[in-house]
This record gives structure tokens, C-alpha cells and sequence, in this order.
């Protein structure tokens, strides 16, 4: 499909082609016998406007006066130009006999060449390239003739430009970037000829770390039969992109379930982990995509599913927790840091999670290895929600529990008096939380807030205060 960069530049291409088609040409014979003194722009725009309008018997006439068939004037393209876009071969012809230069190029960088290869028009291609276009010459899009050939699918123009020698492994932009090949544009197309044509002149299968290689797009369309074709070409299967990424990462997210499942029995590494350390599964977990989360789950250990549980609590995605805990996973299970999903599910202020995972049975007391519970990360998410505070106070939690450091969660959400809501404190406090220790922390706070002369916190600080019935003396300044 093409781009919306590209599809105002082929609008464009279309006005300046089909501009003046409903004027009338009038010009006086002394307008044509003064082209040869002047060559002015009237002239010129007149000049343009025949072509435009194929008047071929007075583009002769400007011709024979002298014209400078190169010139364009005001306009955005020359003559040459136009006569290859709306695929005028006659007149075409005799711009090229009166000299036209058929590799000058208008607005963005674009020759005739490739203007008659976007619109397919193979009888003016084959003209050009007779008389020597340019084939490898990039429009400020980056693209050569082929390129739109390819990209638009005109099978002919490109099977002209080919056989001429058009660089079947040219790149979109400086060769040296990252970006797509003739071949990737064609597979991307879908033109299964283009794509035969492309590989039996030699286009590359592979090449490179970046994600433009031709199977990525076959895998992307989830066309399995042009993926075998450029596997049997030579493409690889098992290639990683830079940042360590195989077909799968790239797949598990959006591609089928038909397409994950191709590659796995293709031994595309499943279990392969990523730069951002990150499994398939892990991927299409946080995106949600439970039918091919179900494939991979069937060749997934058990600590790769419990690493896709906590991956999926994390990103809120519920129905990835779901059928992630269907398959065996306990819901009290620990990573690293000793935390549930149910804390992960507080501190990422997952309201909807963290009611799911309670209905499942999670339990609320247990503690992570800075014994700090469920409520606790709920009350210090940036910024606290009273949704989710409430939920676990109601399915038990303790609100007097502290952590190693001897913190509850009401001297946390003191400590963290910037992002909590002052809702929350109130909260903890009907539900039986201690406030003698909370109302020391914010006497010592709202000292430091006026000795900085931090007004909006001391405002904050103030109001927590009235809360735990704390109260505040004003400090003259």
C-alpha cells in the first residue's frame, strides 16, 4: 500500500500531468516567431501547455521557431516531463529529437523515467532508456524508476528497466542506510512476477541486521507460499536483526497463528531471548495475541511461561494473564524481586488486573523481598489510585504491615506525599492505620518544604496533615 508521503507526491505528479487539460491553446503565429529572440516565459508556458494539452502540431511549430526544449520557465517540470506522464509518444519523440535532456528533473528530485515507470507506461520507458535515461537516479524520496515501477507493480515497465540493467539490489535513500530493497518493495507489492523476475536477475534474498529484508514482509502479509519462494531463493529463516530480534519476535505480536506456527516447525528459535530480554512469547503476551501466545505456550517451559505472566501482568493485558495461568502457572508465583502479579498489578495501577487476579485467589499478605506487600505498591503507584487501594483492603490486606525498613503503607504514603492521593491516606486511616509515626514524618517534611520555600508542597504536606489530624503552624517568611 502506498504511503501517505508517497501519495501526496504522486497527487502532485497527477496535477502538474493533467494541468490546463480543459484550456484551449491560443497562440498568434508572431508569438511563435519571436520564440528564437526572446524565449520568454510566455513562450515557454505556452510551449509547456501544448505539450500538456498534445497539441503536437504546435510543439512543432515552437520547435521548428527554436524553442529551448529544456527549459522549464515557472513550471515545475520540464516539457520532457510531462509528455512522459501523460504518455504522449509522439510528442516524446520529438522533444527527444530536438534534444531533451531525459535526465533532468523537476519538483522532488523526479526524472521522466520515473514518472512513465509509476504510471506504466512501458512504450514511453522504452523510449527513455533508448535514449539513454538514468536508471539509478533517487528522487528526494529515495527511490529510482525501478523502485516505482516495482512499488506500483507495473510489471512490464519494471521488466524493461531490469533487462536494461536496473540495479535489482538498489536501496531506498544513501545505499549505506537502512532501508528497503527492490526485492522488499516487491514483496511488500505482493506482484509474485515481479518478485520471480527480481530473483532470477540476482536480487538479494538477504542482507544485513535491519528489519527490510524480504521474508519480513512475505511473513508480515502471513504468505506462506512467498516465503517458501524466497526460502528456496536462499533467504534464511533463522536471521536476527540487531537487536537480537528472530522472525518470531518479530511475528508474535500481529502476524497468524498459521505464520507462528510455520516458523516454528521451521525451527525458528522460540525459546531465543532478545536484547531487551524478551522471549516470542513474552511479546505476544504484552500485546494480548492469545492465539499465537496458545502455539507458543505449547513449546514454552515453565519458567519461560512464568516470565511471559509477569511480562503480561505488567502491561495490563488480562487476557494474557489468563491463559498464561490456565496453562499451569500459579498465581502466587514470585520473580526475581519476590514479587506476585498482584504487587506488579498495584504498581502499575492495573485497577482491572488487580480485581481479576483477587477473584482468582491471589493472596494479599504475601511480602517481596523488601517485605513489602500488595498495598504498599498500590499506595505508592505514581500517582496512588484509590481503586486499587480499596480493592486490596477489602480483600484483606493489612494495613498496620510493615516492610523490612519498618515502613507501612501510611508512613509510604506520607514519604510519598507528592503523587499520593490524599483519598488514600484517609483510607488507610478509617481502616485502622496508626498515624503517630505518619504525623512525625510530616512535621519533619513540611519543615524542609518552607525552610525551601516549596509552597506546593507545603500545600500537599498540609493537607495530609489535617487528614492524620496533624496540626500545622504557619511559619512567618
Amino acid at each position: 500500500m502506498m504511503s501517505f508521503n508517497r501519495f501526496v507526491t504522486v497527487l502532485m505528479l497527477l496535477t502538474a500531468s493533467l494541468f490546463c487539460q480543459a484550456g484551449v491553446v491560443d497562440v498568434e503565429k508572431k508569438d511563435i516567431d519571436n520564440v528564437v529572440t526572446d524565449n520568454g516565459s510566455a513562450q515557454l508556458e505556452s510551449f509547456i501547455k501544448a505539450v500538456k494539452m498534445m497539441d503536437s502540431a504546435l510543439v512543432t511549430q515552437y520547435i521548428a521557431a527554436g524553442i529551448d526544449v529544456n527549459s522549464k520557465g515557472s513550471s515545475p517540470y520540464p516539457a520532457v516531463f510531462y509528455a512522459s506522464a501523460k504518455n504522449y509518444d509522439d510528442i516524446l519523440q520529438q522533444l527527444l529529437d530536438a534534444g531533451s535532456d531525459v535526465n533532468q528533473s523537476g519538483r522532488g528530485g523526479w526524472t521522466p523515467l520515473m514518472v512513465a515507470s509509476l504510471h506504466g507506461h512501458q512504450d514511453i520507458v522504452a523510449a527513455l532508456l533508448e535514449a539513454k535515461a538514468e536508471q539509478e537516479l533517487k528522487s528526494a524520496d529515495g527511490m529510482t524508476a525501478l523502485m516505482y515501477a516495482v512499488a506500483e507493480k507495473n510489471q512490464t515497465a519494471a521488466a524493461l528497466l531490469i533487462e536494461a540493467g536496473a540495479n535489482p539490489n538498489a536501496i531506498i535513500g544513501d545505499e549505506k542506510s537502512a532501508n528497503k530493497s527492490v526485492l522488499s518493495l516487491a514483496v511488500e507489492g505482493g506482484d509474485t512476477a515481479i518478485i520471480d523476475t527480481l530473483i532470477n536477475m540476482g536480487a538479494k534474498v538477504d542482507g544485513g541486521k535491519d528489519r527490510y529484508q524480504p521474508l519480513y514482509y512475505a511473513l508480515q502479509k502471513n504468505n506462506i507460499l512467498m516465503t517458501d519462494r524466497l526460502v528456496e531463493a536462499g533467504a534464511s529463516l533463522q536471521w536476527q536483526d540487531r537487536e537480537g530480534n528472530n522472525y518470531l519476535h518479530l511475528n508474535a505480536a500481529k502476524a497468524d497463528r498459521q505464520t507462528v506456527q510455520y516458523l516454528i516447525e521451521h525451527r525458528v528459535n522460540y525459546g531465543a531471548v532478545n536484547r531487551a530480554g524478551k522471549l516470542p512469547l513474552d511479546i505476544a503476551a504484552e500485546r494480548g495475541n492469545v492465539e499465537n501466545m496458545s502455539v507458543l505456550i505449547k513449546v514454552s517451559d515453565k519458567l519461560d511461561r512464568v516470565g511471559a505472566y509477569f511480562n503480561s501482568v505488567t502491561a495490563g493485558v488480562q487476557s494474557s494473564t489468563a491463559i498464561l495461568l490456565e496453562s499451569g502457572i500459579k498465581i502466587n508465583s514470585r520473580d526475581r524481586q519476590g514479587r506476585t502479579g498482584l504487587m506488579i498489578a498495584a504498581e502499575y495501577r492495573h485497577h482491572h488486573l488487580v480485581d481479576f487476579l483477587l477473584a482468582q485467589g491471589v493472596d494479599v499478605k504475601y511480602r517481596d523481598k523488601q517485605g513489602r506487600t500488595a498495598l504498599m505498591y498500590g499506595v505508592t503507584a505514581n500517582p496512588s489510585k484509590i481503586r486499587i487501594v480499596n480493592s486490596l483492603l477489602a480483600a484483606g490486606s493489612d494495613s498496620e504491615q510493615e516492610d523490612n525498613k519498618g515502613h507501612s503503607a501510611l508512613m509510604m504514603a506520607v514519604m510519598a506525599a507528592d503523587s499520593v492521593d490524599p483519598a488514600v491516606v484517609e483510607l488507610l486511616i478509617a481502616n485502622g492505620a496508626s498515624s503517630t509515626m505518619a504525623a512525625e514524618r510530616i512535621s519533619q517534611q513540611i519543615t524542609v518544604a518552607e525552610q525551601e520555600n516549596n509552597s506546593t508542597r507545603l500545600q500537599k504536606l498540609a493537607l495530609l496533615a489535617e487528614i492524620i489530624d496533624q496540626p500545622v503552624v504557619a511559619t512567618a517568611q
